[in-house]
């Protein structure tokens, strides 16, 4: 994880984006759907059923 605001962390920030604008970089699917489904509103809209367990989630 990058934390933001430290002198490695903006060399790390630039260098991704200048893979990302390269088309150089290619992130790994499972590490894409693990952070994709950590997000309670996207998980809802993915994953049937889940809103109900979602919104009792964000009541707690």
């Amino acid at each position: 994880m990058v934390e933001v605001g430290t002198k490695g962390a903006s060399m790390q920030v630039r260098e991704l984006k200048s893979l990302i604008e390269a088309s150089a970089y290619r992130p790994d699917p499972s590490r894409v759907a693990e952070a994709i489904l950590r997000r309670p509103a996207l998980r809802a809209l993915l994953l049937p059923g889940a809103g109900s367990a979602v919104r009792a989630a964000d009541r707690a």
